[in-house]
């Protein structure tokens, strides 16, 4: 039987690969746990129950365990595996030959040269015995690959000044379209529309929308490429700065559901942010894609590390969960962190007021500092300290501490 991951993939199965030992290979394996879902890469964890050299490591492809594996398809070319039945479900063992160095560098932390995108090295393919099958494993790298020969083929690239990272894994972008659209229909604003990759799904569950791009090189690509559902009237597509663009007027007398989308550039993720909290009340849904640090701030509870200004003011408007991890492989040019598809549900926890923001500004400037020091620009000190008591602060306290609502009592008293 062979298969390749694509077909696996497509078809839903459960695949497990061990990359470790196996009876009587040598103890030296990698280490490494990767989860995918869906194809989607995950984050990495480490598990290390005796020693990191000595640590098994698993690649885990989940979805639908009763689909059936496909039979066709191409052997296996420079990532090599074998794979073999046990107890019904297959699993894939990589023999991986490192040098000392490679050994010691992993044990440091630092990728392998020959690391691929998704941490696999890269070998040849490893003849298997013949009761095994071999299976073909592409890398994430090959969408980007795909989307770079389509800028060369249009005769373009894409621009560091507008921190330009293109979606080019599909099947990611068929997640983001169906997490805007529903239940299908209403109307869709998408942020950044590229060369359409996210905008061609939207039109097809979506009753209407509107495409904002700035790239000037852009519009007209996409105004070829979407002639048809442009004159319906189905699709309005917006030449603009993204982070100056009032979008109420998108979405006034138009259908419901009304939704925000898109993959946000990384240099304006937290001004359309704002815009998008300050829209809070005229949305049904956004949905976003942003770094994973920033998906990290977004989630995060009072107390941890991540929790910050940024986590207030966007918990003020929305509840905020976190839909997807997405692996920089799935762009083009990829970029130097992992990102986050990010689900916003108006849910309005505080009005922000003036009086809201200085306070939430002035306990997150300096994080270390007791709400005593930190509101002390606020007022006199009688007052911070009486404002506190009807609010149920304690003025000792830290200001990673206090939730939404303690902000919202504060900035009201």
């Amino acid at each position: 039987m062979k298969a390749t991951f694509g077909q696996l993939s497509h078809a839903g199965i459960s695949v497990k690969i061990a990359m470790g030992q196996e009876a009587g290979a040598t103890s030296k394996a990698a280490s490494a746990v990767i989860s995918v879902e869906l194809g989607l890469l995950s984050e990495v964890e480490h598990e290390d129950p005796v020693a990191p050299p000595k640590a098994r490591a698993r690649l885990l492809f989940r979805s639908n365990p009763a689909a059936e594996i496909p039979s066709s398809g191409p052997a296996c070319s420079r990532y090599g595996h074998r794979i073999r039945s046990v107890k019904g479900t297959p699993s894939v063992t990589a023999l991986h030959r490192r040098t000392a160095r490679s050994r010691h560098s992993r044990r440091l932390g630092a990728p392998h040269r020959c690391q691929s995108r998704i941490g696999i090295t890269p070998r040849r393919a490893l003849s298997s015995p013949s009761s095994s099958a071999t299976l073909s494993c592409p890398a994430l790298s090959d969408y980007s690959h795909a989307a770079r020969e389509r800028f060369r083929a249009l005769g373009l690239k894409p621009k560091k000044s507008f921190g330009q990272n293109f979606l080019a894994d599909p099947r990611i972008a068929h997640s983001i379209a169906e997490l805007a659209t529903t239940p299908e229909g209403g109307t869709v604003v998408e942020i950044g529309a590229g060369l359409g990759a996210l905008t061609g799904l939207l039109l097809e569950r979506a009753g209407r929308v509107v495409a904002v791009e700035r790239d000037r090189d852009l519009c007209p690509i996409l105004r070829e490429s979407f002639a048809e559902p442009i004159e319906q009237g189905r699709l309005e597509l917006v030449e603009a700065d993204a982070a100056a663009l009032d979008y109420l007027p998108f979405f006034q007398g138009q259908p419901k559901p009304h939704v925000l989308a898109g993959n946000l550039p990384y240099q304006i993720t937290g001004k359309l942010l704002e815009l998008a909290s300050q829209l809070g009340d005229a949305l049904d849904r956004a949905v976003f894609m942003v770094q994973r640090e920033v998906a990290d701030r977004l989630v995060a509870q009072p107390g941890t590390a991540s929790y910050g200004a940024l986590t207030v003011f966007v918990g003020a408007a929305f509840r905020v969960e976190r839909a997807l991890h997405v692996h920089r492989g799935a762009f083009f040019p990829s970029p130097d962190v992992d990102s986050s598809v990010v689900l916003l549900t108006p849910e309005r926890r505080a009005e922000e007021t003036p009086a809201f923001r200085a306070a939430v500004r002035a306990a997150f400037a300096q994080r270390r500092k007791t709400l005593r020091n930190a509101w002390r620009g606020l007022g006199p000190a009688a007052q911070i300290e009486e404002r506190a008591r009807r609010a149920g602060i304690d003025l000792d306290r830290r200001g990673e501490t206090l939730s939404v609502e303690d902000f919202a009592r504060f900035a009201e008293g």
